[in-house]
């Protein structure tokens, strides 16, 4: 499957959890207290079945809050490296990818590339 056809196919059930999210009451309380079990009635499949299960939480908005936002995972300013990121870099074994919002620190090998 293209990563196009997977992102549509991902786009569909998030619209239809949304949707059913709105006129279902007992829908909503389950997103809310057990988010796989609601979000595997919609595909069918165990959450934990998918290729690359996701850990995904739903929060409702409040009355008088215009929007909620989600912040990035945290990371440090461009150019500092923890110690032990220093400690990998300087043994010459490992390598640091940055993808996105996300840096990992990982064993060097031919294939260390960002998905």
């Amino acid at each position: 499957m293209t990563a196009q056809a997977q992102q549509s196919d991902d786009d569909a059930v998030v619209n239809a959890v949304l949707q059913r999210s709105a006129t279902d009451k007992t829908f909503r309380s389950r997103l809310l207290s057990d988010p796989n079990g609601a979000i595997e009635e919609i595909i069918g499949v165990p959450v934990s079945s998918l290729p690359k299960p996701v850990h995904v939480r739903f929060v409702e908005k409040e009355p008088g809050v215009d929007a909620l936002v989600v912040l990035p995972n945290f990371v440090e300013a461009e150019g500092a490296l923890s110690d032990a990121e220093l400690e990998a870099v300087a043994g010459g074994d490992f390598c640091i990818t940055s993808c996105g919002f996300s840096i990992t620190l990982c064993k060097y090998t031919s294939d260390n590339y960002c998905q």
